[in-house]
């Protein structure tokens, strides 16, 4: 499953712009179509640290054995697989007695000395760590670039998209009512997943600020 997502990594930057993007930059947008939410994320950062050490930071995000706590819920340590794959459980929370549940796999591939890539999916059917009925799970995939642009340089290139459906996991006996319309809904998630990549960023930059100063250039 991730091997095949990794096999699309190229056509997706290609097609995103940004296999040559070096500009930094954030952007988001969420729709609503045929009663779903589809969310996409670009992100394109300068991060002043060697490649290895920036990459080993945004892995350590997914190889946590404490929650990581995002402004909209957290990501929960599951067992891990090996040590280029991880298993984490994304929980989100918004107004609206609404929750978004996300068994996220993800993959490691040291490519080369100069660039490094994940990919993640989103396990929609897990026998293992099942879903609760009432929440929603997002059918989502999401692609990390990580390159060394210099001696003590590197730039992050992130896309994910995504669709959420208008209704719950399974059709539960004691289905959550919530007063948001799909509308509303649509901003929170946007908003929600707008700081968790803030969060994303700070976490990356405090555990390369354990040992020197370092920080995104802007």
């Amino acid at each position: 499953m991730l091997d095949a997502e990794y096999d699309r990594l190229e056509s997706v930057f290609l097609a995103q712009r940004l296999h040559d993007a070096t500009e930094t930059c954030t952007h988001l947008d969420v729709t609503c179509d045929d009663d779903q939410l589809l969310l996409t994320s670009t992100m394109v950062c300068t991060v002043h640290a060697d490649m290895q050490r920036v990459a080993n930071a945004l892995w350590a995000i997914y190889s946590q054995e404490v929650p990581v706590v995002l402004e909209s819920g957290a990501l929960l340590a599951l067992p891990r697989v090996d040590e280029a794959t991880r298993y984490t459980k994304l929980l989100l929370r918004y107004p609206g007695n609404f929750e978004l549940h996300g068994n996220m796999a993800s993959k490691r591939y040291d490519e080369s000395s100069s660039r490094i890539a994940f990919t993640m999916r989103i396990v929609l059917d897990d026998e293992l760590y099942p879903y609760p009925p009432e929440v929603y799970v997002p059918q989502e995939s999401a692609w990390f670039v990580i390159e060394r642009t210099g001696a003590n340089t590197s730039r992050i290139k992130y896309f994910s998209r995504g669709h959420v459906p208008c209704k719950s996991y399974r059709d539960a006996s004691r289905h959550r009512d919530t007063d948001l319309s799909f509308s509303a809904l649509a901003d929170h998630v946007l908003a929600g997943y707008r700081s968790n990549l803030q969060t994303m960023q700070t976490r990356i930059e405090r555990h390369l600020f354990e040992s020197l100063p370092i920080f995104f250039a802007v």
